[in-house]
């Protein structure tokens, strides 16, 4: 009888770890450098430009050398005609009033349906004509054709020429209205807000000026005081009958529908 290969032994068990109590301790955690804040971002500022800003007196009838009150006072920093000699000069470059529209900048074609209203000098006081400051502006400027500044007592109020006159075509009128840069600043306003020019009127177009502030106000000759808006309107036939239509308002005016 054969016999096989002898068993192998047994591997010894492991030995047992010994037993404190306590859990085993967790791994260390490796320490992460700080953050490091990069430098701010300094924004670069262009230079400032200097100001090359004409300095003219502050009595702009000052600076017209012999002037007489039977000539023709020159507001208008763009001179069309030989009217314009009396106008303060830098070289040959006509300056304008202080506070005078600034010279009229190259614009766009007109857009379509642009009317062409023919306008006119009143006065002696030659002033630049109405012109917008920016291409779609509603309202052209209208400035002070006076031959020196006018001085407005607080609630006082002062018709101020502008120098010149329109025709405009039927169905049309202007619209004078007040400027908020002088209102915010000085507290004037038109006090018949907004004036109406009809299409047949030919006069001088005028400003009622009011002073609403506690102090005087001062306007300057050629400075923009108002602002001239042309718009489309209706003329209606009334008739008369013996009700109207009924309405969810009804009659409800002044405060129906809260403070």
């Amino acid at each position: 009888m054969k016999s096989g290969p002898p068993p192998k032994p047994p591997r010894p068990a492991p030995a047992a770890a010994p037993v404190t109590g306590r859990p085993p301790a967790p791994p260390a955690i490796p320490e992460i450098p700080p953050l490091t804040q990069p430098p701010p971002r300094q924004s670069a500022r262009p230079p400032a430009l200097p100001n090359r800003s004409p300095t003219l007196p502050h009595d702009f009838s000052q600076s017209m050398h012999g002037h007489r009150p039977d000539q023709t006072m020159d507001l208008d920093p763009l001179p069309d005609d030989t009217t314009s000699r009396l106008a303060p000069r830098i070289g040959n470059r006509v300056l304008p009033a202080p506070g005078a529209a600034a010279p009229a900048r190259p614009m766009g074609p007109r857009p379509k349906g642009t009317l062409l209203v023919p306008v006119r000098r009143i006065g002696t006081v030659r002033v630049p004509l109405p012109e917008y400051q920016t291409d779609l502006a509603a309202g052209m400027d209208l400035v002070a054709a006076i031959e020196g500044p006018l001085t407005i007592a607080p609630f006082a109020r002062v018709l101020v020429p502008t120098g010149i006159a329109m025709a405009l075509p039927p169905g049309y009128e202007g619209q004078v209205r007040p400027r908020s840069g002088l209102a915010w600043s000085r507290g004037l306003t038109i006090l018949n807000a907004p004036g109406t020019i009809d299409a047949d009127y030919r006069g001088e177009i005028k400003v009622l000026l009011v002073n609403f502030s506690s102090d005087n106000a001062e306007v300057l000759p050629g400075e923009r005081i108002a602002q001239l808006v042309v718009a489309r309107h209706e003329r209606i036939d009334l008739q008369l009958v013996e009700s109207l239509d009924d309405t969810h308002r009804g009659s409800g005016g002044y405060g129906s529908t809260g403070v």
